[in-house]
């Protein structure tokens, strides 16, 4: 029978050299990373403060407005908000909508968007009041379009398309 020998002792490990380069390149990575993670941490308080600050102008800067001025830079704001408004509808949607739709029997007169209330009026004119009812209805089962009503419409003499009507809708968002 073989004899077993068992040592208990500590034995004394001899590192090897790359398992220190290793352990020097990881903390290089992780501190690094830290700094990394610092930056971009002042930088989003950065943005916050900057963004705070022009949804909450100070009223007690060292630059004056008079009224006049004051005014004028609020119709100014008020304007370029419609406009990125009206730049935010879902154009592309709405005209393919309304393109699939178009008839001889149809004929539209205006699109009018009403971006506040995520609403467009369609004025057009029809030469039946049952086609006007049936392009109404196609209107609702669009999936772009929701609550479709027939506003008004009206009887016109002597022109090729004698009804003239006006519809809401909601797009979708």
């Amino acid at each position: 029978m073989q004899t077993l020998r068992l040592d208990h002792g500590q034995p004394i490990h001899h590192q090897a050299p790359i398992s220190r380069v290793l352990l020097l390149l990881g903390a290089t990575a992780a501190l690094v990373a830290f700094m990394a993670l610092q930056d971009i941490n002042d930088k989003t308080q950065k943005l916050d403060t900057d963004m705070q600050q022009l949804q909450q102008p100070r009223r007690s800067s060292g630059l004056r407005l008079d009224a006049k001025e004051n005014v004028g830079k609020r119709d100014e704001i008020l304007a370029v908000k419609g406009v990125m408004a009206e730049l935010a509808l879902p154009w592309q949607p709405l005209f393919k909508t309304l393109e699939s739709l178009s008839t001889p029997d149809i004929k539209l007169l205006a699109l009018e968007p009403n971006p506040k209330q995520h609403k467009v009026r369609i004025t057009a004119e029809s030469s039946d009041i049952g086609l006007m009812l049936e392009y109404v209805q196609k209107l609702a089962r669009q999936p772009v379009l929701k609550d479709v009503f027939l506003l008004t419409h009206e009887h016109t003499e002597g022109g090729a398309m004698p009804i003239r009507f006006v519809v809401e809708a909601a797009w979708v968002q």
